[in-house]
């Protein structure tokens, strides 16, 4: 059916500012409602063209719905199911097509879930996930649900100064796009009862990404009926895919911008080129159809649960006094554009736990250096100054059989018992019985460790020091060392005592 003249109804209702010379459509052909696919898309909360093959649409439920992105023809007839996986639907609300980032030719899906009725959400984000590849062509409906994931997300951060009341500090925003060349992402407060709806851009990347920039405020006011907070409430808003406009709807109504009359977008914002009643009774969606003049619009069911949902295509009738703009060039030389730090979506940490890793204290116990931060084992007590096999004392260091407990530090002869009951040589500790080599501390086990700093790796692994195990020839060898050390000491001091002896047996004689 044939929708009456933009610029008649303007002209009627007195909403339209035209700042451009011309307006791109004279007229929009309105096509019959559209019912999607039932009970799946009772509510279509997200709308926009598929990038990869604009025969298809991309939609989605809002709260209480699924994770899930659904790809349906224009006859509202689902043919693929992405969930995305490790999400919820906590309250998505718009959904928008557009490059992955600045000029980017990969495109993006992404993502409003900031809807918060209540104005109680502490969380709230954008998402971005890649579209994925689809068939040209007609595509051949499916029931599986493919997963999907994740491929950037922000959570958002409204500025300071927005008023004293929940609804203005942490608004309710329904309303998202992002710009078809630079990727810059915008989204506008819901309310407009007690005060203007807010136009912010997002920081994408950086230490503030999140952080949203409000850049101007527009009162929607409403002629449908007399309920403003209802009626003026945004909903939903896109970017033409070349740039230079943008349209914004509320539950009755829908307002479309010009860029090239304004290229400010602050400006633009303040200045609806076109203004007319939407067909739905409750609208939830707005977007650009391919040729980036017709609209798309979804309702969700109204009646809630009564009625039925709405789909409708405004097709432009062109205007040909209408003079595009030129087409955006990409930028030459192109940037080289980093990977944009995107916030987890988890749940926030508690702000006083201590964050693993950021601890330069190291006041947490759990706080450990990672295995490549510790000392390297070159930095340990070098080897070389510990009593290495090689080190240790060899016999002409040891302590001198004389300085063993030596005939000096012996009883005194006069005090000693009688040489007669002196024990006999041959009973005195045999040389073979005194501490057997064999059992003296091995020189691997010297010194001892628990007195000592052992020579290892932090893993105390000898396979892993930069220095080789001792062998066991190397072993054996210090053990044929020590029993020549034994022996060599037996036999002084038996020689010492035997001397005495034979000393002492004379002296008697010749007394």
């Amino acid at each position: 059916m044939k929708y009456r003249m933009i610029i008649t109804i303007a002209a009627f209702l007195g909403f339209v500012s035209v700042a451009h010379a011309e307006l791109p459509c004279n007229d929009y052909e309105i096509s019959e409602t559209v019912i999607p696919q039932q009970p799946t898309l009772n509510e279509i909360s997200g709308l926009a063209v598929s990038h990869a093959n604009p025969n298809y649409l991309w939609g989605h439920t809002d709260s209480g719905g699924k994770p899930e992105l659904y790809l349906f023809n224009r006859e509202g007839k689902i043919v693929r199911t992405y969930r995305v996986e490790g999400l919820t639907n906590d309250d998505w609300e718009d959904l928008a097509i557009a490059p992955c980032q600045f000029w980017s030719n990969n495109y993006c899906i992404y993502i409003a879930d900031t809807g918060d009725n209540l104005f109680k959400r502490t969380q709230k984000h954008i998402l971005s996930i890649e579209e994925p590849e689809l068939p040209s062509g007609d595509i051949e409906a499916s029931a599986d649900i493919i997963p999907i994931s994740l491929h950037q997300a922000w959570k958002i951060q409204y500025p300071e100064g927005l008023g004293d009341q929940p609804k203005f500090t942490n608004p309710d925003c329904e309303s998202l796009m992002v710009h078809p060349q630079t990727a810059d992402i915008y989204i506008i407060s819901k309310q407009s009862d007690g005060g203007a709806q807010n136009l912010f851009q997002m920081t994408r990347g950086g230490d503030n990404a999140g952080h949203l920039t409000s850049l101007a405020a527009y009162n929607f006011t409403s002629a449908v009926g007399k309920l403003k907070a209802l009626f003026n409430a945004t909903t939903s808003a896109d970017f033409s895919p070349d740039g230079s406009r943008f349209v914004v709807r509320t539950y009755a109504e829908i307002y479309e911008y010009d860029l090239v009359a304004y290229p400010n977008i602050s400006e633009a914002f303040l200045h609806p080129t076109v203004r007319f009643t939407a067909s739905e009774p409750q609208g939830e969606s707005v977007a650009y159809d391919t040729d980036g003049k017709s609209l798309i619009t979804a309702s969700e069911q109204f009646p809630y649960n009564i009625g039925k949902p709405m789909v409708h295509y405004y097709h432009c009738v062109e205007n040909p006094s209408y003079t595009a703009p030129a087409a955006q060039e990409r930028p030459d030389p192109f940037p080289v554009i980093e990977p944009e730090p995107g916030p987890n979506i988890e749940p926030e940490p508690d702000p006083n736990a201590i964050d693993p890793g950021s601890d330069p204290d190291m006041t947490n116990p759990g706080d450990n250096p990672d295995p490549g931060t510790e000392p390297d084992p070159g930095t340990e007590p070098d080897p070389g100054t510990k009593p290495d096999p090689g080190t240790e004392p060899d016999p002409g260091t040891e302590p001198d059989p004389g300085t063993d407990p030596n005939p000096g530090t012996e009883p005194d002869p006069g005090t000693e018992p009688n040489p007669g009951t002196e024990p006999d040589p041959g009973t005195e500790p045999d040389p073979g019985t005194e501490q057997d080599p064999g059992t003296e501390p091995d020189p691997g086990t010297e010194p001892d460790p628990g007195t000592e700093p052992e020579i290892s790796t932090p893993s105390d692994s000898a396979s892993n020091h930069p220095f080789k195990a001792k062998s066991i020839g190397d072993s054996c060898s210090a053990a044929i060392n020590n029993n020549r050390q034994s022996d060599i000491a037996a036999i002084v001091v038996f020689l010492v005592l035997a001397i005495y002896l034979r000393r002492r047996h004379k002296i008697q004689d010749s007394v």
